[in-house]
């Protein structure tokens, strides 16, 4: 039951990994275009400027981190889980870095870290050192 409880988390986290990807897409998508002002005052009104392709950047590196740790709980990897939960989040920082860090990003990010740990933490322990690989006599 708990390594059901486990991958849930996992999905979970993929999920708000995958609404920051979409999100980076949709809004790099509808960059200023017409409401542009020239000159620019803040980087949301340049058309060319380097954040729009860096939000798309961190919203697809988090999904594709998120599936990675997904896999990894699905396996019992909790070495590879916390190294993908780490992942995930650093790309959830830089996408909320750059586009603003309003409070339902950081909302989004703690809930990324603190599901990710949820989920890592209901993963089966280890085997004792000494019991792997021994057979019952």
């Amino acid at each position: 039951m708990r390594r059901i409880g486990s991958i849930l988390l996992a999905v979970g986290v993929v999920a708000l990994a995958v609404v920051y990807g979409l999100f980076g897409i949709v809004v790099a998508a509808l960059r200023c275009d017409e409401s542009c002002e020239d000159p620019p005052e803040v980087w949301q009104d340049d058309p060319s400027a380097w954040q729009w392709d860096a939000v798309v950047a961190f919203g697809l590196a988090a999904v594709a981190a998120s599936i990675v740790f997904l896999v990894a709980v699905a396996l019992g990897r909790r070495y590879l889980g916390w190294i993908a939960l780490v992942a995930t989040s650093l790309a959830v920082t830089g996408f909320v870095a750059i586009e603003s860090a309003s409070g339902l990003g950081i909302l989004g990010l703690v809930a990324v870290a603190l599901v990710g740990g949820g989920a890592i933490a209901l993963l089966p322990g280890r085997e004792p050192a000494g019991q792997r690989g021994l057979t019952s006599r």
